[in-house]
């Protein structure tokens, strides 16, 4: 399997569902601030994936792929893309049959979890070597956004179900989808950087936390910037 078919066959289907599921609590808004929304993940998440792959975390067999930028396949660039709608969707239809909370932004508290996390992420260095690299990699580079946006719009941003499901949802589909992938061969890990915690035997455990993680992030985002 190609990582174009595994779009073809999983992703994009479930793309497509979760859109028309979505669609009667979709505007046009949602539809601009979900651009915004592209675009920083595209700028936040390229380079720490660019990383990981010249650093062998993981990889693609050449064969498997269309072409790379950089060190990542294209089709990898359009997951992110992928993704993030479908988190999107998903946490904008919830969002309007679930409870809100309504809290205010402490951006004192968001600089401080920047600073912490610089300062973490720069002690914690002997962790990006060994079987931590890939755990620490997720750690360091994504939790304090979390923070941030929890400090920016309040625990969950406002939304703590709509999140919470959105995350459970797609992540756990998310992680299925990447078992069959791996399966058959659309990419690998080093043994070495990841622990020995293998889901349903063949996905590293980082892994799924990678897709909540990302979920988590991309669900926020959107809620956030487009919260009225």
């Amino acid at each position: 399997m190609t990582y174009l078919r595994f779009h073809l066959l999983f992703n994009l289907p479930l793309l497509l569902v979760l859109g028309v599921v979505a669609a009667p609590s979709w505007s046009w808004g949602d539809t601009g601030w979900l651009g915004v929304t592209l675009v920083v993940v595209m700028l936040f998440t390229s380079p720490w994936d660019n990383w990981a792959v010249a650093r062998g975390v993981w990889d693609f067999p050449q064969d498997r792929v269309l072409f790379r930028i950089r060190h990542l396949p294209v089709e990898e660039y359009a997951f992110f893309i992928i993704q993030t709608v479908q988190a999107a969707l998903l946490a904008d239809c919830l969002s309007t049959h679930l409870p809100g909370i309504k809290a205010q932004p402490n951006w004192a508290a968001a600089g401080g979890v920047c600073v912490v996390g610089v300062i973490l992420g720069w002690l914690g260095r002997k962790f990006w070597r060994g079987r931590t690299t890939y755990l620490w990699h997720v750690l360091v580079w994504m939790v304090p956004v979390a923070a941030v946006q929890w400090c920016a719009g309040g625990f969950l941003v406002g939304y703590p179900a709509a999140v919470l499901w959105t995350v459970l949802g797609l992540g756990t589909v998310l992680s299925l989808f990447d078992v069959i992938a791996i399966r058959a061969g659309v990419w690998f890990f080093d043994e070495s950087q990841t622990l020995s915690v293998k889901l349903f035997g063949i996905l590293p455990v980082e892994e799924a936390l990678f897709f909540y993680m990302t979920t988590l992030l991309a669900a926020q985002s959107h809620l956030l910037l487009s919260a009225p």
